[in-house]
């Protein structure tokens, strides 16, 4: 059974509880690991980053980030990428996600208008067309370049979106910049494809 990315994100439970996958399966499947309450916390340690929930007897629950596929929360759809989160923020041939950290940062707490970034995070991730391709780090830090050039290496059908991101290198490549190219990248694949 093959599963489009539509109907695999309108899987995406509207709720306020927390659904944590441990694989993919779980996530097509919907097996999941759910936590009622709105409460999520993260920790970081020599051991890597972990997420915090709360059980429904009111004890935490850690998570180590590279120990699970990827959750929901609040309607949002993160994914485990290494030791980090990515946060999906927009869909199409190409799909966008910002850090992780910064977006339960700025979900859970409503009233801040920035979110926190750890040194040495990275600022936003790409992958190809599915929930579970391969994600890759847009070229912002040095460490992130390895992985950009390996997703120019496998996705030359992306040379515009490519085209995009080296024409603003001029200026200070940021993860706005990249986030406007995935999406001006996106909007011209939907329109040559009259998808709406």
């Amino acid at each position: 059974m093959i599963l489009t990315s539509a109907v695999m994100l309108a899987c995406l439970a509207i709720s306020a509880q927390v659904k944590l996958y441990k694989t993919y399966s779980d996530f097509v499947n919907e097996r999941t690991e759910t936590f009622d309450n709105e409460y999520i916390g993260w920790k970081e340690s020599t051991f890597g980053m972990a997420i915090k929930f709360k059980n429904d007897e009111g004890q935490l629950v850690k998570y180590k980030i590279k120990d699970f596929w990827g959750f929901v929360y609040k309607d949002h759809l993160f994914r485990s990428v290494g030791s980090e989160l990515a946060m999906l923020q927009d869909t199409g041939k190409i799909y966008y996600y910002m850090n992780g950290f910064a977006a339960l940062d700025l979900i859970s707490r409503p009233e801040q208008h920035s979110g926190y970034f750890a040194a040495g995070e990275t600022y936003c991730f790409t992958s190809a067309d599915s929930v579970n391709a391969d994600i890759y780090r847009m070229p912002i830090s040095p460490i992130d370049k390895r992985d950009y050039k390996a997703l120019k290496k496998d996705h030359p059908e992306f040379n515009e979106l490519f085209d995009c991101i080296r024409l603003t290198r001029s200026v200070q490549l940021n993860y706005q910049i990249i986030r406007r190219c995935v999406k001006e990248f996106n909007d011209t694949y939907r329109k040559q494809n009259r998808i709406h």
